[in-house]
């Protein structure tokens, strides 16, 4: 199973298909989690820019990003008022056309952060495909290139702060890798 890594598959899509300085309103799709699954720590109603969604997807690896990237952009690209369910549908299907299109060969995504489903799976090939195709974007580069970043709450200007878990990214860790 893919788990966060299918991440790497939201954060492309969101670049190519999204307008980054969009203004994103977080609805429902940050209830439809798993209680054990990582968050960037949305809050429903919150106010937030695509770009932002994308380093709390990819920084503190959330779900709650995920989901809400997924449902922005499905009703963006289709130009239709749909459901939360129906959109995170529409993303899944989103997802498997770039991957078939990045490369991948045996896979099949039905959710934008990588929590676990029988039918969400992938192999490490298909997984390079995807990770050279996300690497040709310029603002994904940035994104999984940065190591924290501080920001607010829309809602309460309250501070946030999200911290790249990624060993390779910090200098101070045995396992950086300049």
């Amino acid at each position: 199973y893919p788990a966060s890594t299918t991440k790497i598959l939201t954060a492309l899509i969101a670049a190519e298909f999204g307008h980054l300085d969009d203004v994103v309103t977080v609805g429902d799709e940050v209830n439809m989690l798993a209680w054990d699954g990582s968050k960037a720590g949305l809050v429903q109603n919150e106010k937030i820019t695509l770009r932002n969604l994308v380093y709390g997807l990819m920084l503190n690896s959330g779900n709650d990003a995920a989901n809400t990237i997924a449902v922005h952009i499905a009703r963006s690209v289709s130009g239709q008022t749909l459901s939360t369910q129906e959109a995170l549908e529409y993303f899944g299907e989103m997802m498997n056309k770039r991957a078939k299109e990045a490369g991948a060969l045996d896979s099949h995504f039905v959710n934008p952060h990588g929590y676990h489903d029988p039918d969400h799976y992938t192999t490490a090939y298909d997984l390079a495909m995807i990770g050279r195709a996300a690497m040709e974007n310029d603002f994904f580069r940035k994104v999984v290139s940065t190591t924290s970043m501080d920001t607010t709450y829309w809602l309460t200007g309250q501070p946030r702060y999200w911290r790249s878990k990624n060993k390779l990214l910090l200098k101070n860790d045995q396992e950086y890798y300049e």
